[in-house]
């Protein structure tokens, strides 16, 4: 029989569900006749414990045998599973304790999910070791329900009944039985309420089922009738009562429609005609109400009323505020809870239901009537206004400001009640409220005559910012468009105010092409186009700046449709060949190309035979994305290497004969006319597609990067961070940047010329040298890795390495007492951190991993944070007079490093930073740091470590150079001593071993130093001493460069310096 009950133990998936399955399998072997958490019996046969122990394996997850393959026993297992799983901790009791606190019944699907999740969170929190007590948990139940359930939790207090868990939890769920947990507003009389609700009592009855994920229907256990299996608000008694309660109250009660009944379950006052009511208003904020078989009904007004109520012989004129208006309802109801919450008190004793102001005098009672209080009133009074004759306008306001036209079809016989003496005709000029609520705008009349010729008028318009940014980091498109031929003209912009500098581009091409002139520039208000230096440029050329209404776009309607057009074609572009969203720039390019040689609407040509005279030959054009194979050019391979390479399709040269083409592998775009387009292709139409074959290639296969723009393929590859084609002749990247030239020479696609004709000759011209875009000025030789943030380092597989880099960072931070933990400061700022990443070159070239502490200095403030920043720094032509002096002199140069070195500046100002990442104190969010050294990246660091050096220096007398502030002199008959400082380094030129010795000596006494000995290598430079001579070059350098440019094969040449 047991087994059965198997199903019902959850899988053991691992932590997450462990404190379930425990509960669960623990009772499960309870019924198996076998108490897991005690020891084994030793009068239980070897069977029995090895069935008990599958039994318990059968309750866990296939994933999880791995840590219980070895043990022998159910119990072992069992003791096992319970110290992997069972989470008692210090962080579990937070993080359960937090959940607890934050249950609240709206987010909640049910009363009964609402109540089952405190209940369920506070035992898993009593089991960690965490004290509980039960009315705590009775007390969470009552704190995580809405505003409205406060009159209920008033009357618990007022009752003076022990607040538990059991007690509160009963009467939730009851409440969500009689009335549901609707956030809605509700009320329990209602026309047409006993129809309704026979019509759908079966459907409520079957949708309020135990569905497959409910519990087990033998365990529920109904409030009312005691019964198991069924809810209360299923069972049959319960409907059975209430419907015949509210059947005999319709249809036996002598009830008037000017009666009113005390509803606890209202959330409002209700009256059912709008004639009670004063001081109407249509602009209630609760537009309908849901009553107790949650069927809504319409709320049409609200305003105040008066009531003339009876008690014991005396009359009281009550003002009742806040009325809603809803002519559905049967009679008229008064709200307990706004009765509460306006400070008045209702008791309820028996038959008879009192209420008391603020004073605590009664001014009216009720009494019970067929199951309900009826309020005792002067029938005489309860009209608190006469019905007055109302116009056509008062109708129009009461019924929401209907039109004229439904207005008077409804005085005509369509409803009842609506009579007005005059003809309804009302326009939007009577009444604000109409204009205000409903004015649309005019419609936009039918454009004038087109222009006769091209570039009359232009329109221009830009679109964006896209969410992803462009692969040629641009966020915008710029969109011009000729009035009368339609040629559209895009170009790509990181920024919007770069419209000026396209424009200009634009205004060139197009002039020059057309030898016409462009008259009217047509735009919005955007400020791209409406700056000071737009406006005043557009002056200058004579162009007549047309410019939208506010919010208007219609007015330029032309380019804003265009702009939906081409955007609608990208995206396509984009779907069909199943590509990133990066790559939008290059669809846009592509769609205007295309849409230029299709067919414009209205024009039966296309834009392009209209703006070049020539009709456009298309029969180069391929599908968008398509797989591409690329002839690799002979000098960029060996013999025995493949001579094509998969490219992807990503449109048309405009400016060269051949296609543009993506190499996945290296993030850059050829333009190549060798090329074998595999469009009819979808297997491998993708770059994920393609990047996944690429990484099954051997890294020693992968083709060398095209070096020389030159090559007779006619390609060109660009910056791997810049996809777009920028020509070398040009400093301003951005210029030619995702730049779609309209005008094409088509007869660069046109057939090849028979092999028999006589192929023309090139003109000979000088080679083509590298632009200046490619010059690199400096460069360190550090093997900066900057972009590695904390996160990727603790990830990636040199772990390792960069935590002992931390550790002896922080290391250096204890040692040198530069900061104090302190509680969070309730005023000032503090100032943000991070870890910077690097790889540095040895002397011997060993790479040592450095994990340097940081402040973010651009967070501070000056006169708070920091007062002066300015520090000297060694400057080059001192450091080569001081190699030519040592040569003459025969000095010997020693290189010492310093540690951390800007640790060993005391700050002057108080300065807090947030702690880092790995470092971890109790209760961190209130913790700071307050700095007592000068870290690196405060903007005084570099200061105060000169100031503390230039002290050090001057103690050993030791005279600072009046032009050369890092430079310090010592002298006498018998040495000379001149030390160089370079931020963190000291060049020691001496030929006195021991002042040199003493120098160190008291150095490291106040610095942590490391002595690098003889001077090897010095800002980026390989230095070589010989007798009588140094040797300086930048060999490592030239080879990082040339590695980073693809050049390590290249010629040598000699070109010998000029002597300096």
């Amino acid at each position: 029989m047991a087994g059965s009950y198997l199903v019902n133990v959850p899988k053991l998936k691992g932590r997450e569900n462990y404190d379930e399955w425990a509960f669960a399998a623990e009772n499960f072997l309870l019924l198996e006749g076998m108490d897991i958490t005690k020891d084994p019996d030793t009068s239980s046969s070897d069977a029995e414990n090895k069935t008990t122990k599958a039994k318990l394996i059968m309750t866990i997850d296939s994933s999880l045998y791995v840590h219980i393959k070895d043990e022998k026993t159910a119990q072992d297992v069992w003791k096992r599973l319970k110290t992997l799983f069972d989470d008692s901790g210090f962080q579990r009791k937070i993080s359960l304790l937090r959940h607890l606190i934050s249950i609240r019944l709206e987010d909640s699907e049910s009363m009964t999910s609402y109540v089952t999740q405190i209940v369920d969170t506070a035992q898993k929190l009593g089991s960690t070791g965490f004290k509980i007590t039960d009315e705590w948990v009775g007390c969470l139940l009552l704190a995580g329900l809405p505003e409205k359930f406060a009159p209920m939790i008033m009357a618990i207090e007022h009752s003076g009944m022990a607040i538990s868990t059991d007690v509160i939890k009963s009467k939730l769920l009851d409440m969500s039985s009689e009335v549901g947990s609707s956030g809605n507003d509700s009320a329990f009389l209602s026309r047409g309420w006993q129809q309704r609700n026979k019509k759908s009592k079966n459907t409520t009855e079957t949708s309020k089922s135990v569905t497959p994920s409910s519990p087990s229907v033998k365990q529920i256990r109904c409030y009312r009738c005691k019964q198991i299996g069924h809810y209360k608000n299923q069972c049959k008694y319960n409907k059975e009562k209430e419907s015949a309660v509210f059947s005999v109250f319709f249809m036996n009660s002598s009830y008037k429609s000017t009666d009113w009944y005390i509803d606890s379950g209202a959330s409002a006052h209700m009256v059912t005609d709008v004639n009670r009511l004063q001081d109407v208003s249509y602009n209630q904020a609760m537009k309908s109400i849901v009553v107790a078989n949650k069927t809504t009904v319409p709320v049409l007004c609200s305003g105040n009323t008066q009531i003339t109520t009876v008690v014991d012989g005396s009359e009281y004129n009550i003002t009742v505020k806040n009325v809603l208006c809803i002519p559905n309802l049967t009679t008229n109801l008064v709200s307990v809870s706004e009765l509460i919450r306006n400070g008045n008190q209702v008791i309820f004793q028996g038959d008879i239901c009192k209420i008391l102001n603020h004073n605590k005098v009664v001014v009216a009672k009720a009494r019970l009537v067929n199951g309900v209080y009826r309020l005792d009133t002067k029938q005489d009074c309860l009209l608190a206004c006469k019905a007055e004759t109302a116009t056509s306008l008062l109708w129009h306001r009461r019924l929401g400001h209907i039109n004229s036209k439904d207005l008077n079809n409804m005085k005509n016989g369509a409803v009842e009640g609506v009579s007005f003496p005059e003809k309804a005709e009302i326009d939007k000029s009577q009444c604000v409220t109409c204009c205000e609520g409903k004015l649309m705008r005019l419609p936009f009349t039918h454009r004038g005559s087109r222009c006769e010729s091209v570039l009359e008028v232009v329109h221009a318009d830009v679109c964006g910012p896209m969410e992803t940014i462009s692969e040629g980091k641009s966020r915008y498109f710029l969109l011009f468009v000729d009035d009368y031929s339609r040629m559209a003209f895009v170009y790509f912009l990181k920024a919007k105010n770069e419209a000026l500098k396209y424009f200009k581009i634009y205004k060139a091409l197009v002039e020059k092409q057309t030898e016409k002139s462009i008259k009217i520039l047509r735009t919005d208000n955007g400020g791209e186009f409406c700056s000071t230096e737009f406006e005043s440029f557009l002056n200058k050329e004579g162009i007549v700046h047309q410019k939208t209404n506010p919010h208007t776009p219609e007015q330029n309607g032309l380019c804003e449709r265009l702009n939906r057009t081409v955007v609608e074609r990208a995206r396509c572009l984009l779907f069909d060949a199943k590509m990133e969203k990066k790559f939008w720039a290059e669809a846009v390019n592509t769609a205007v190309y295309l849409r230029n040689r299709t067919l414009a609407s209205g024009l039966h040509k296309t834009p392009y035979e209209l703006w070049s005279g020539r009709k456009p030959n298309l029969e180069h054009i391929r599908v968008f994305g398509s797989p591409a194979m690329v002839h690799i050019p002979k000098i960029n391979r060996t013999k025995w290497d493949k001579k094509a390479e998969q490219y992807i399709l990503l449109g048309f040269a405009e400016n060269t004969k051949g296609y543009r083409v993506y190499n996945p592998k290296t993030k850059k775009i050829t333009t190549s006319r060798d090329v074998i387009i595999m469009e009819c292709s979808r297997e491998a139409n993708t770059v994920e597609a393609l990047v996944e074959d690429e990484k099954e290639e051997d890294d020693s296969q992968i083709e060398k990067d095209e070096a020389n723009s030159s090559t007779a393929s006619s390609e060109t590859i660009v910056d791997p961070t810049d996809i777009t084609y920028v020509p070398d002749n040009t400093l301003d990247s951005s210029t030619s940047e995702e730049f779609c030239d309209s005008q094409s020479n088509e007869d660069t696609f046109e057939a090849e010329r028979s092999s028999s004709e006589e192929r023309i000759q090139r003109e000979r011209r000088p080679p083509v040298r590298y632009g200046y875009s490619n010059v690199c000025v400096t460069e360190s030789l550090d093997m900066h890795d900057d972009s590695l943030t904390y996160e990727e380092v603790m990830s990636g597989p040199e772990k390792e390495e960069w935590c002992s880099a931390m550790k002896e960072e922080l290391q250096s931070f204890s040692d040198n007492e530069a900061w104090d933990v302190v509680n969070r400061p309730s005023e000032g700022k503090v100032v943000q951190c991070k870890w910077v990443f690097r790889k540095k070159l040895n002397s011997d070239n060993t790479v040592r991993y450095r994990a340097r502490l940081v402040a973010k200095g651009f967070t501070q403030r000056e006169g708070i944070d920091y007062k002066e920043t300015f520090s000297p720094v060694l400057k080059y032509s001192t450091l080569k007079l001081l190699f030519a002096i040592s040569v003459r002199l025969n000095l010997k140069i020693t290189h010492l490093d310093v540690t951390t070195a800007f640790l060993n500046g005391r700050l002057e100002e108080i300065v807090y930073m947030e702690l880092p990442q790995n470092l971890i104190y109790e209760n961190n969010k209130n913790k700071v740091l307050k700095l007592n050294r000068a870290i690196y990246g405060l903007k005084q660091s570099a200061r105060q470590w000169y100031k503390e050096v230039d002290d050090c220096l001057q103690q050993l007398n030791y005279i600072k150079s009046l032009y050369e502030p890092c430079l310090f002199v010592k002298s006498s008959e018998k040495y000379k001593t001149y030390i160089a400082l370079f931020v963190d380094d000291f060049f020691i030129f001496s030929n006195c071993k021991e002042e040199v010795d003493h120098l160190k000596k008291h150095l490291n006494a106040r610095f942590k130093l490391k002595d690098l000995g003889q001077l090897r290598k010095c800002l980026g430079m390989n230095v070589k001493i010989k007798k009588n001579k140094i040797c300086i070059d930048q060999k490592d350098f030239i080879e990082k460069l040339l590695n980073k440019f693809k050049l390590e094969n290249c010629k040598n040449i000699d070109t010998p310096m000029e002597v300096n």
